[in-house]
């Protein structure tokens, strides 16, 4: 007779993220894992130290410990805009977006027309996200449909995804139906949807018809849209004057403006960037409930391998109490290392002579983008009922009294330590409780 599967207890210090101010660091903690009612991963049924545990653990005989107390245990990372289809051009010159897209960006994109190539490029891609850690996000695609699925066939993770639409001022081989769009853009909705974001790829290149009809599918699904917003001056700029030659357009105002006329603001939408914003489009952002994805190592200086738009004012969108993640943007972000991204966040701030911290980079990379994603309740930090997702990094000895932001500045601020070289501070990566990578 065949013994009885023993109970999975990880034994480590973990630091949670609890929200910008803290980050509880737990040193020897434990964490019951149990499998989850449908099967598909462990989740965390209990935490806690030896002592509060001690009469659920008894006898031990009924449970395997796994002992990681010589690693430092993070929830696994989320990034929570990126496209992973430019992957090939982070190191493109960036002197401007739209010749950056227009001359590197969309030429490459046009690959993804190959159903080997996209197959190929989306393991490749999954294998470099594992390396770097990130479990979850928001994706963007290419046009191309089949991508979609090779991504679910090949992410290891919670993925929300979508592919870019681009119905007007965009090149020939990118240019899409409108009807087709608004068909196939329905069908996944209804496939597909909360891990589904409509995903126009920014407001000049939908025309207004079609932004208000996927749209429209995206709020009968329960899906998400995912777009970009004021990310350069001149990009400003380009959208205002191409929409005020549309008749329902004429006296539109701002960027932010355009989405609410096409009824795209809404609490399951998450902007790119939304750096230049006028005192009326950060109201319309709060009023409507959108969320921002925002991009630091992407919008670094041209010396820092970003495009130089500028730094996001995060201290605008917590006065309006604006839901906001930390993210990547691959390709036009150099680094696909949430940690890069992580200290990219306080560093520019810092030189521009604000206080952010590691905790709220951390917060933002894993819990806050969590409640954006509406998982909070399953990702973003260790506690009952949520999956055993973590990464194990060779951290600083416990015992020299460091506080949690004191550990993240350790692994996060090392200056010593190369920016391409992050993922290598991550010994373990589980992923619903089993080893990945």
């Amino acid at each position: 007779m065949q013994a009885p599967s023993k109970k999975k207890v990880i034994r480590a210090s973990l630091l949670n993220p609890v929200s910008d101010q803290q980050v509880d660091l737990l040193p020897d903690t434990l964490l019951v894992l149990t499998p989850s009612a449908d099967d598909t991963g462990d989740k965390i049924e209990l935490m806690g130290n030896e002592e509060e545990l001690a009469s659920y653990l008894h006898p031990k005989s009924e449970y395997q410990i796994v002992d990681l107390r010589n690693y430092i245990l993070i929830p696994g990372l989320i990034d929570l805009h990126f496209h992973w289809v430019q992957d090939a051009v982070r190191s493109a010159p960036k002197e401007s977006l739209l010749e950056w897209l227009k001359n590197h960006t969309w030429p490459t994109e046009a690959k993804f027309a190959d159903l080997d190539y996209s197959q190929l490029s989306a393991a490749k891609f999954s294998a470099e996200l594992i390396k770097n850690g990130t479990m979850a996000g928001c994706c963007y695609s290419s046009i191309h449909d089949h991508t979609i699925d090779h991504i679910k066939n090949s992410f290891v993770g919670d993925f929300i995804v979508g592919t870019v639409i681009m119905t007007i001022n965009s090149p020939d081989y990118l240019t899409q139906d409108p009807d087709e769009v608004i068909r196939v853009v329905t069908k996944r909705c209804q496939q597909l949807q909360a891990e589904y974001a409509v995903t126009p790829r920014f407001a000049p290149t939908v025309d207004p018809a079609t932004l208000t009809a996927i749209g429209e599918s995206a709020m009968k699904n329960g899906s998400f849209i995912q777009t970009h917003l004021a990310e350069t001056k001149d990009e400003i700029d380009y959208v205002l004057s191409i929409f005020r030659q549309f008749p329902l357009f004429s006296d539109v105002n701002s960027y932010t403006d355009i989405y609410h006329r096409c009824k795209l603001l809404t609490p399951k939408t998450i902007m790119g960037h939304a750096i230049h914003l006028d005192e009326s489009e950060w109201q319309l952002l709060a009023q409507t409930g959108t969320a921002i994805a925002h991009c630091p190592t992407s919008n670094a200086p041209l010396k820092e391998l970003g495009l130089g738009s500028g730094l996001f004012n995060y201290q605008m969108a917590d006065h309006y109490n604006i839901k906001w993640g930390l993210a990547s943007d691959i390709g036009a972000g150099p680094h696909l290392s949430m940690f890069d991204v992580i200290r990219s966040f306080v560093e520019q701030n810092r030189r521009a002579g604000l206080n952010p911290t590691y905790t709220q980079g951390l917060f933002r990379s894993t819990l806050a983008s969590a409640e954006i994603m509406g998982q909070k309740d399953l990702l973003g930090s260790f506690a009952p009922g949520k999956w055993a997702n973590w990464l194990m990094l060779s951290g600083p000895n416990l015992n020299s009294k460091l506080d949690g932001e004191g550990v993240l500045s350790s692994l996060i601020g090392n200056k010593q330590q190369s920016r391409s070289d992050f993922y290598q501070l991550i010994q373990g990566r589980y992923y619903r409780g089993k080893m990945i990578g």
